[in-house]
């Protein structure tokens, strides 16, 4: 059995904590009985936040994160026995994709759908992704859930629509809209990364990280001299979200140059 008091002891908010501790419980069940287990949907800070505490079951499990698809956010935990391998095509996860009257889904959003999946009485993290291309839309979602919203949903909104439940093989989920942007800076300093990944002063950089309205790698930071590394995912209310995608050398007037992906 795992020792999770020493795995939770590490984490102080009580979300993290009762989250870690549903994880735990399916690496755990995965060691007892020595099959594949699944977690929930995990949104990319938790994600992140619990990497590092997992890297200590692989020397008895082996661990594969997914989401549906490579770019996805939200991702599923899975384990498995060291004895044999877990692969992306074992997660249970189904594309719903929904469609909609072209003459009425231009107004949809993000929120419209996931209120409306919501509306059926599921919980987020039975949810993955949403992917919303023209008048139609692509949940990732748990398997027997994916059934349940393919079964139950009719509307987004006042919007009619159709479900059908598909495998996440071969399916085009489309790429996330990235800038990529160069830039050098005097320092990895987070007011000097956040100025050039958004295109403040930074002066203005420093206000909005002092108004905690800054997240680094989903955590608010309120320190503005906090150091910034390669791979490191910054988000700023209002403005967005980037990623630190490489930091390169300095150059002759000594800044150092920096590869920034800007979600647009």
């Amino acid at each position: 059995m795992l020792d999770k008091e020493a795995f939770l002891k590490r984490f102080v908010q009580p979300e993290d904590k009762l989250l870690l501790a549903k994880v735990l419980d399916q690496a755990d069940l995965s060691l007892r009985r020595r099959e594949e287990r699944f977690t929930f949907f995990l949104s990319p800070g938790h994600i992140y936040k619990f990497s590092k505490s997992l890297e200590y079951l692989k020397g008895d499990l082996n661990i594969c994160v997914f989401g549906g698809f490579a770019d996805a956010e939200r991702k599923m935990i899975g384990f498995c026995p060291d004895f044999f391998d877990i692969t992306e095509a074992d997660f249970p996860i189904k594309a719903v994709e929904i469609e909609t009257d072209k003459r009425f889904s231009s107004s949809l959003s993000h929120r419209d759908y996931l209120g409306s999946i919501l509306g059926l009485g599921i919980d987020r993290d039975r949810t993955g992704d949403i992917i919303i291309n023209g008048n139609k839309a692509l949940v990732l979602a748990m398997e027997d859930i994916a059934d349940y919203i393919a079964a139950n949903l009719f509307k987004v909104g006042r919007t009619p629509v159709r479900c059908t439940v598909k495998d996440t093989d071969g399916i085009d989920m489309g790429t996330r809209n990235v800038k990529e942007l160069f830039s050098t800076v005097p320092s990895l300093r987070l007011d000097c990364i956040v100025s050039s990944a958004f295109g403040l002063s930074r002066g203005n950089a420093k206000a909005l990280i002092d108004a905690e309205k800054v997240q680094l790698n989903w955590e608010t930071v309120t320190s503005a001299s906090c150091e910034v590394n390669e791979g490191d995912v910054l988000s700023a209310r209002g403005f967005g979200r980037a990623k630190v995608k490489e930091i390169k050398g300095r150059t002759k007037k000594d800044r150092i140059g920096i590869v920034i992906d800007r979600y647009v």
